[in-house]
């Protein structure tokens, strides 16, 4: 799994970097893309090695995403000599949100069992990419004003 976490961060950077260059877009794509994934094996129900791939692919979306934000957005804040803050606080939520996450997918499996994690899931990259589609604008207008200066 770490392999392939360092492996998708070049090949989502690579891709970013190449053909997408806006990083709302981008983390919509991998938001959208883990959605999917997730649906497949929802509908498909595949055996364990194909799950355990499917599920390495959702992971390194994510992980994606978490460099995508850590990583890339606080270099706008450069001009404002704010990129230390930025990246401190994007950091404290994605640690914040791993912590709640490592007990509340435990506690959600033992309540309904792993399809209803695996569907909790969905919903929640489905919204992230909803999130990011929305943002994307005033992202757009926010950097335009106040960060590209």
């Amino acid at each position: 799994l770490p392999l392939i976490c360092v492996a998708s961060i070049y090949v989502i950077f690579w891709v970013h970097r190449r053909f997408v260059k806006d990083e709302m877009i981008t983390n919509a794509i991998l938001f959208g893309l883990a959605t999917l994934t997730i649906l497949v094996l929802l509908v498909l129900r595949p055996g364990a090695l194909l799950s355990v791939i499917l599920l390495s692919l959702v992971v390194a979306l994510m992980h994606g995403v978490s460099n995508m934000v850590t990583m890339q957005v606080p270099l706008y804040f450069t001009a404002m000599n704010r990129v230390s803050t930025a990246t401190g606080l994007l950091n404290a939520v994605i640690y914040a949100g791993s912590t709640l996450s490592a007990y509340g997918i435990g506690a959600l499996t033992d309540l309904g069992g792993w399809d209803l994690t695996q569907w909790i899931w969905g919903l929640l990259c489905a919204i992230g990419l909803v999130v990011f589609v929305i943002e994307r604008p005033i992202w757009v207008r926010y950097k335009k004003k106040y960060l590209e200066q």
